[in-house]
């Protein structure tokens, strides 16, 4: 499993972001940078616009200023549709799978979104089989439990090919066994490509992030390599205490 070839084109740039719900500033004034290739951690407590700043970038809200620059391009404002076939790809909290469809079907939908065409089947095999997924292939996904349901949409994005994966609380409801797997994708994919990753769990972060961006009521609180953001008492106050 690699990267889109589209990883070369650099990161992803935030610059000034701003949005707001009537009269709450969902993100406000918020700039960073993910650098190609680099995994950067979105953490933050409950309402700070973790999921908000996801949906800016993957195109399913469109801010009310600011620039979100990839590629030599601003994504600010595009459709969701345009952002996935440029290579940002985003996953939910909720699997959001095609319960009628098999495992492989739902996975090779990824393939349609980037709109690189059904993969074959020899690459679609090796992605279940990544995926701990091979055994349930031919299964109908809406009948598998939440934990594999949710491994199926991680399956489906990176069988879009993204240069940049959007991962929001991939781990979140998932067993051991299962975590394992997700965290094992996540290795992998970084290899090679840019990963933004939200979840709760810092031990997660720090162990798959070079760097964390702390979110609290909208805005950027401060932002540095894991092991500094752990020890700072302005971030141990808002999301550690």
């Amino acid at each position: 499993m690699t990267a889109a070839s589209g990883s070369a084109r650099g990161g992803v740039e935030i610059r000034r972001l701003h949005k707001s719900f009537g009269g709450v500033r969902a993100v406000w004034d918020v700039s960073f940078t993910v650098p190609a290739g680099k995994t950067v951690g979105l953490i933050g407590p409950n309402g700070s616009g973790k999921t908000t700043l996801l949906n800016l970038l993957a195109g399913y809200y469109k801010p009310d200023a600011g620039e979100i620059l990839y590629g030599g391009t601003d994504l600010a404002g595009l459709p969701p549709e345009r952002i996935a076939r440029a290579g940002v790809v985003r996953t939910w909290q909720d699997p959001r799978i095609v319960p009628d469809l098999t495992v492989a079907e739902n996975v090779a939908i990824g393939a349609l979104a980037r709109g690189a065409g059904m993969p074959n089947d020899a690459a679609r095999r090796a992605l279940l089989a990544e995926s701990g997924l091979t055994a349930v292939a031919d299964t109908p996904a809406g009948s598998l439990p939440y934990g594999q349901q949710k491994l199926v949409a991680i399956a489906r994005s990176l069988a879009a090919s993204p240069a940049v994966l959007l991962l929001d609380e991939p781990l979140a409801g998932l067993s051991a066994f299962e975590r394992q797997h997700v965290v094992a994708l996540i290795q992998q994919f970084r290899t090679t490509g840019t990963v933004l990753l939200v979840d709760h769990a810092f031990g997660v972060i720090a162990q798959l992030c070079d760097h964390v961006v702390v979110l609290n009521t909208g805005t950027k609180l401060t932002e540095g390599p894991p092991g500094v953001i752990s020890k700072d008492p302005s971030v141990i106050e808002v999301y550690f205490g």
